[in-house]
Order: structure tokens, then sequence, then C-alpha cells
């Protein structure tokens, strides 16, 4: 996880450099769409519980975290939390670490939820800030 976000924060200069040059179609799918921050946490949470439901579990709560400038980006952040087995919220992990637009996990605290389900799998509570960007044309 450490090593994708090193990768994540290494394309960071190259897009803010498209998108200065070339407006915010140059980063693809990189980006989160949205005309305002708001329209864009609305679907970057559109886009975790669709995530979260492939993997098998569903988000307990989202709130918006407040936006951050970051030149020619805005950082987008989600706190979420969510009860799990373990298998579902890792493969909701992995749907996070390959999803488009990208986005980092930061803030993560994991607690266990109780005794083990039937099939043997440990449920897990799970917080967390899941963050994206946004061209800062149009906030």
């Amino acid at each position: 996880m450490a090593a994708r976000m090193a990768s994540l924060a290494a394309e960071i200069p190259a897009l803010r450099a498209a998108i200065a040059v070339q407006g915010p179609a140059a980063a693809g799918g990189a980006l989160l769409p949205g005309g305002s921050d708001a329209i864009a946490g609305a679907n970057l949470q559109t886009t975790l519980q669709a995530l979260a439901a492939q993997a098998g579990t569903s988000l307990s709560s989202a709130a918006l975290a407040p936006v951050q400038a970051q030149g020619a980006l805005r950082r987008i952040g989600l706190q979420v939390s969510l009860s799990a087995s373990w298998p579902a919220f890792i493969r909701f992990l992995a749907a996070i670490e390959t999803a488009d637009p990208r986005m980092v996990v930061d803030r993560l605290n994991l607690s266990d939820a109780g005794p083990l389900a039937a099939d043997g799998a440990a449920p897990v509570q799970a917080s967390f800030t899941v963050s994206a960007f946004r061209a800062a044309t149009g906030s």
C-alpha cells in the first residue's frame, strides 16, 4: 500500500502540469468528475459505494472532509466507516487501489467487530479517509 501511495504522489506534479497547459481533460480518468467540490464529493461517494458493494460490503457512514486546494487541483476527501468480514474489507481496499479516479486511503483505523462469522471470517470495523483529486477550475 505504501508503494501505491508513493506512486500516486509521484503522478501529482505531472497531472498539475498537464491541467495547467491543457485543462482538466488532459488528466483522463485520473481525476474526479464534477463541476464543484460538492458534486465531486458526491461522485466519490457513489464510486466508493459501488466498490464496496462489489466487494461484498457497504459503507456505514460517509462524510465529506474539508477540501484542500493544491495548485491546479483540489483534494476531495471522504471520511468513511464500515463493518465487514476481513476478506470483504481487503477486496474493498484492493478495488480502491485499482479504481479510476485515482484514490488514496489515509487515517486507517481498524478494530475487532466481534466473534468470527459462521464461515470463520474475522469481522472488522474500519474507519478511514479516501481522497481523490479534481481540477480546480469551476470550483
